[in-house]
């Protein structure tokens, strides 16, 4: 949990930095530092500006997944909301959620 909450923070604090010299993005994509591309981005895949797009995340997640491909960890993430999707880690502190605190892992 700390490891994943240190990254959170990384991201929050690179994107709040981003966020303030510019006027607006038509989306963010959010990547590991060590992914290959093999090929362009398709944009018109991801037309939805309130939507965040992601491979499923497998069955560590949903151990009913029949899905054999590899994860990336990559989101691409609409320009309207990416300001919410990328503040996950004040999220985490800042709006505790009973309900969500009883989600088994």
């Amino acid at each position: 949990l700390r490891l994943s909450l240190l990254r959170l923070k990384k991201i929050e604090m690179l994107w709040n930095r981003t966020a303030r010299g510019a006027d607006s993005y038509s989306h963010v994509l959010l990547i590991r530092d060590d992914a290959f591309w093999v090929s362009d981005i398709k944009m018109a895949h991801f037309l939805d500006p309130r939507a965040v797009y992601s491979k499923e995340r497998g069955s560590l997640c949903d151990p009913k997944s029949t899905s054999e491909l590899p994860h990336d960890g990559g989101f691409m993430i609409g320009g309207l909301v990416a300001g919410q999707f990328l503040r996950l880690y004040s999220e985490y502190f800042e709006n505790p959620s009973p309900e969500l605190d009883s989600v088994p892992n």
